[in-house]
C-alpha cells in the first residue's frame, strides 16, 4: 500500500469512530444499500483528528498538532504549500482553530467544568449562596451505583455557587492534572480524609468515586476519550501514534506495547490481561461483592461477571484473580473465590541515634515500638482498684519496738560521768 492509501485508510477508520460506527457496520449497510452517496460525501467533508495528531479533510492530511502545547488551547501547523499561501493560510487557520475549540468545549466539557470549580473565587460583595443539595449519602457504595451506559452531555458548564473546600479542592486538582482519570490507589489517603460533604462537593462537578479509579464519567464516551488521549499525548511533548480503543468496545484483550497509563487515559484498565472500561469494571467488582455478601463465604463465578465482560469463564477467572480474589476448590471439586482478609502488618522498627556515655561516639540502635506499661499512662491519676495490692506508705518509725536504752553505749557513758562527778 502506498502512503496515500495508508493515510486514506486510517482517515476512514477514524471517520467511522468519530461518527459512532464500526467498519463492519458500514460494510453491512453498504451491502444492503442503506448508506447513500450523500451520507458518504458528508462524512468525507468533515474534519477529523486521527491518533497520529493529524487533521484530515476529504481524505487529505491538511494539518497536525504541535507538541508541548496547552491541553485546552492546542496549536497546529498547516501542511502543504497551497494552504500556507498568504491568501489562504489565515482563513484555514481560523477555520481549524474554531473547529478545535468547539471539539474541546463539547467533548472535554467535564474537564472544563471541573477547572471552573477549581478556579472559582466568590465575589466579596456577594452573599455566599447556600447549597441546594439536601439529599444525604448513606454509604459510598449506595451513592456510587453505576449506570449501565455513559450518558451524553447536554448540560452547559455549571457555574459554582460555593468555592470548593480545601480538602475537596486538593483532590479535584489532582484529578484535573491527571486529565480526569486518576488511579484510586494513588490518592487513597486523600479519599479517607474526605467527609460526606466533601464528596458531595466533588460529585456536583462530575467526579465519580469508582472502585478502582477516581474519574469523570463523561470522558468515557468514545469521542471524548479519543480526543482527551490525543491532546494529552501531544501536550506532554510525546510523538507517534496514540492508542485509542475501538469504537463501542467495553473490554478487549491487552495489546502488546501499550502500558497501563495509556489504558487509564482512555478510560480503561488492564486487569489480568483483559482491558476493561472503568464503569464496567466497577460493575464487575460490585457483582463480586454482592455475591460474596449473599453467600457469606467463598463464591462460584457469578454469571453477571461473565456477562459484563463478554468473555469465557476462563478469561473471567483471570480477571477475578487479577482483582485480588483468592482461588480455592471445595470438596466436590468446584472452583470458589474469596477475598482475602487484610492481615496485620507490624510496624517496621525505626533507627535511633545514641551517643556512647564513655567515648561520645554516635551509634545506631534498632528500637522496636512496644505498648506502654499500664502504670505509665492508664492508671495515672486514678484510684487503685486492686484490693490485693497494698499501696506503698511512708515508714512508720513509731511502730518500731523500743530497744533497751540502758544497754546502749551512750547510757553507760552517762553513768560513768555521773560517778566521776560524785
Amino acid at each position: 500500500m502506498s502512503e496515500t492509501e495508508i493515510a486514506n485508510e486510517g482517515e476512514n477508520n477514524i471517520d467511522l469512530v468519530q461518527n459512532g460506527e464500526t467498519p463492519a457496520a458500514i460494510e453491512n449497510d453498504a451491502a444492503t444499500g442503506e448508506v447513500s452517496n450523500e451520507e458518504t460525501t458528508k462524512k468525507q467533508d468533515e474534519l477529523l483528528l486521527n491518533p497520529c495528531g493529524e487533521i484530515v479533510w476529504n481524505n487529505n492530511i491538511i494539518a497536525r498538532l504541535l507538541p508541548n502545547q496547552p491541553l485546552f488551547a492546542p496549536k497546529i501547523e498547516l501542511l502543504g504549500e497551497e494552504l500556507n499561501r498568504d491568501e489562504t493560510a489565515n482563513v484555514v487557520f481560523e477555520r481549524l482553530y474554531s473547529w478545535l475549540d468547539e471539539q474541546v468545549r463539547s467533548e472535554l466539557f467535564a474537564l472544563t467544568r471541573l477547572k471552573a470549580a477549581i478556579d472559582f473565587v466568590p465575589n466579596e460583595n456577594e452573599e455566599p449562596a447556600k447549597s441546594e443539595e439536601p439529599e444525604q449519602v448513606a454509604t459510598e457504595e449506595a451513592a456510587e451505583a453505576v449506570a449501565g451506559e455513559v450518558k451524553e452531555n447536554t448540560a452547559p458548564v455549571k457555574t459554582p455557587k460555593l468555592p470548593l473546600s480545601d480538602v475537596a479542592k486538593a483532590l479535584a486538582i489532582k484529578v484535573h492534572e491527571a486529565n480526569g482519570i486518576l488511579d484510586r490507589a494513588l490518592v487513597e489517603k486523600e479519599i479517607h480524609e474526605l467527609t460526606q460533604d466533601n464528596r458531595r462537593e466533588l460529585r456536583n462537578f462530575g467526579v465519580k468515586f469508582g472502585r478502582s479509579a477516581i474519574y469523570l464519567p463523561l470522558l468515557l464516551k468514545p469521542k471524548a476519550a479519543s480526543l482527551n488521549a490525543i491532546l494529552t499525548h501531544y501536550s506532554k511533548g510525546k510523538e507517534g501514534e496514540v492508542f485509542v480503543p475501538r469504537m463501542g468496545v467495553t473490554s478487549f484483550n491487552a495489546v502488546d506495547g501499550v502500558n497501563q497509563d495509556d489504558y487509564i487515559l482512555t478510560g480503561f484498565k488492564n486487569v489480568g490481561g483483559r482491558v476493561i472500561r472503568l464503569d464496567i469494571l466497577d460493575r464487575v467488582i460490585d457483582a463480586l461483592f454482592e455475591a460474596s455478601k449473599e453467600a457469606k463465604g467463598p463464591i462460584a463465578m457469578p454469571m453477571a461477571v461473565v456477562s459484563l465482560l463478554g468473555v469465557s469463564n476462563e478469561v473471567a477467572c483471570n480477571v477475578v484473580e487479577g482483582l485480588g480474589w483468592e482461588k480455592s476448590t471445595d470438596e466436590e471439586g468446584n472452583v470458589k473465590w474469596s477475598l482475602p482478609k487484610k492481615r496485620f502488618v507490624p510496624r517496621a522498627p525505626r533507627n535511633e541515634v545514641r551517643s556512647d556515655a564513655n567515648t561520645g561516639e554516635k551509634r545506631f540502635e534498632r528500637k522496636f515500638d512496644s505498648k506502654p506499661r499500664p502504670q505509665q499512662n492508664q492508671g495515672y491519676g486514678k484510684k487503685r482498684k486492686d484490693k490485693d495490692i497494698k499501696p506503698k506508705t511512708r515508714h512508720d518509725y513509731k511502730s518500731r519496738e523500743e530497744s533497751n536504752i540502758a544497754d546502749s553505749p551512750f547510757a553507760i557513758l552517762a553513768k560513768l560521768k555521773d560517778n566521776m562527778g560524785n
